[in-house]
């Protein structure tokens, strides 16, 4: 299935998942316990070892989650502007019942990774406009993850830059922690390879 406003399929494989009245006739609750699960996303990637449990509320609106997970080669793409390939390990996601906020820890791979997206040199660098899409920050598209708290060990085998300005190749590792509108990054990041063109030559 298709899950609104998130332009992926989504395919279960294997494992069980387990719906249980956790609440009271006032106070409607349902908890959801999920165990090695598999699912594969966009015929691409999946996530793996699925587990934990997540609550529901009146009209099955999400109130919590404990969730559990490894991933590989999950595709994050922007069009016309980044194009990322990425895999985890140890990952969890918490949202507890009486928050909003949501936590995002574990180890993240980055497998490969390319931003495109051209400079405008007339305006001191700044990004050209992308054409097509809307060009708003994700966290702009999805605001539930503006503010979600991340602690994450990067590990960033390749990523490259190649635009009117850029040509590089990079690597490295990072600890990620802040949140996706304010993020904090500390580790080291290595060109491996790479050009400038001086925007004004």
């Amino acid at each position: 299935f298709v899950p609104r406003k998130w332009p992926r399929e989504l395919a279960f494989r294997g494992g069980a998942v387990t719906l249980s009245d956790a609440g009271t006739a006032a106070n409607r609750r349902y908890q959801v316990d999920i165990d090695d699960v598999t699912v594969a996303i966009d015929g691409e990637g999946s996530l793996r070892r699925l587990r934990g449990a997540v609550e529901l509320g009146d009209g099955f609106a999400l109130a919590g989650a404990d969730l559990r997970f490894d991933a590989a080669a999950i595709p994050f793409r922007v069009p016309r502007q980044l194009d990322l390939v990425l895999s985890a390990t140890g990952m969890r996601v918490v949202k507890a019942p009486t928050s909003t906020a949501w936590r995002l820890s574990g180890g993240l791979e980055l497998v490969s990774g390319r931003y495109f997206r051209a400079f405008d040199v007339g305006e001191l660098l700044r990004p050209a406009a992308a054409s097509g899409g809307s060009g708003k920050p994700f966290w702009e598209e999805y605001p539930t993850l503006a503010a979600t708290d991340l602690d994450l060990v990067v590990d960033v085998r390749q990523f490259a830059a190649t635009n009117n300005v850029f040509n590089i190749d990079t690597r490295g590792k990072v600890r990620v922690t802040g949140s996706p509108r304010d993020p904090r990054i500390d580790g080291e990041i290595r060109l491996t390879r790479g050009s400038f063109k001086l925007p004004f030559s």
